[in-house]
């Protein structure tokens, strides 16, 4: 699927690639594995990527993402990424 979006031009506008925890996708010993075709098949992507963000298949406390909310992505050179919600996801409309 990855290569398929950067085959068709997709993430060209993309500015940063955060992936969730995929620990209940594959065993144990696959999970370096599994990053590692992430990565290769992102290889020519500038932006930073993240992976493993408590989020989706995630085995224990999982965060919901909303779509189309701008976010801020920073990665440390400690390897904690973290992600700032830039907008709300949900609005209150006013009477």
């Amino acid at each position: 699927m990855l290569l398929h979006l950067r085959y068709a031009g997709l993430l060209e506008h993309v500015s940063g690639i955060v992936f969730g925890d995929m620990r209940q996708c594959v065993a144990k010993e696959e999970g370096a594995l599994l990053e590692a075709a992430i990565l290769h098949a992102l290889a020519d992507f500038a932006g930073p990527i993240a992976i493993g963000l408590r989020s989706g298949h995630a085995d224990g406390a999982n965060v919901t993402l909303p779509l189309g909310v701008r976010v801020r992505l920073e990665l440390s050179a400690a390897g904690n990424p973290q992600m700032e919600f830039l907008e709300a996801a949900t609005s209150v409309p006013s009477h």
